[in-house]
């Protein structure tokens, strides 16, 4: 097996190269999802819905969030969980788009697999994400782009201190979430540019045990 595996999303039809289903949600279960997204205030209720629903479907020992800033040029990780104790790529790092491992998958939609961590950094040994990565104990990860339609917003990633934990049916999850979860991103941002009636900007909601966020999460709009 291949230290890294990009497949697209219009490609799902041969997710069931290996007997899973393309689209392995029930319907009333993608529905509840929608829902719990959709009612989230904010960024970091957004995100903690993730964290709360999602393991079930598509197993993580770390989840991240990272957005595009307003012009469109650095990729800034605003929210991050960790069932480990140390978190070494956190919150309010960042790094260029342009040139990045990155820059392809949001410009042609597609989902990465990284079954070995270790392998994928001796072919990409200047890539400090993945050293960092290394060093807080995972070994596998796996890479979702999100848009708001067809605007890039940025990336969801899940990851597992086990190596090649993510498989074909774990990817086709993530493509059936993807459209949902970029929606609710986009109203979550669009609801953080409201101002309160004292001029305070609505306050962030207590995160889930694991959690670690920016200091100030009123954090660029992505374009």
């Amino acid at each position: 097996m291949p230290a890294i595996e990009f497949i697209h999303p219009v490609d799902r039809d041969r997710l069931c190269a290996g007997g899973c289903e393309p689209t392995p949600l029930s319907e009333r279960r993608l529905d509840q999802i929608t829902m719990q997204l959709h009612a989230a205030h904010s960024v970091a209720e957004v995100f903690a819905e993730l964290v709360e629903h999602l393991a079930p479907d598509l197993p993580f020992d770390r989840l991240g969030l990272a957005l595009l800033t307003a012009d469109g040029t650095r990729v800034v990780s605003r929210r991050v969980y960790s069932s480990h104790p140390t978190v070494l790529w956190g919150p309010g790092t960042s790094a260029p788009l342009l040139g990045s491992s990155l820059e392809p998958l949001l410009r042609e939609g597609a989902i990465r697999i990284i079954h070995d961590l270790c392998a994928y950094q001796q072919l990409r040994p200047s890539s400090v994400p993945t050293h960092r990565l290394i060093e807080e104990g995972m070994r596998s990860s796996l890479t979702i782009p999100l848009y708001d339609g067809k605007t890039p917003l940025g990336f969801l990633f899940a990851t597992s201190g086990t190596p090649h934990a993510y498989t074909p049916q774990h990817v086709a999850v993530a493509a059936v979430l993807a459209p949902t979860l970029g929606h609710a991103l986009a109203e979550a941002l669009e609801r953080e540019l409201d101002i309160g009636p004292r001029g305070q900007a609505n306050p962030t909601p207590a995160l889930p045990k694991g959690c670690l966020a920016m200091m100030s999460d009123q954090g660029p709009r992505p374009g």
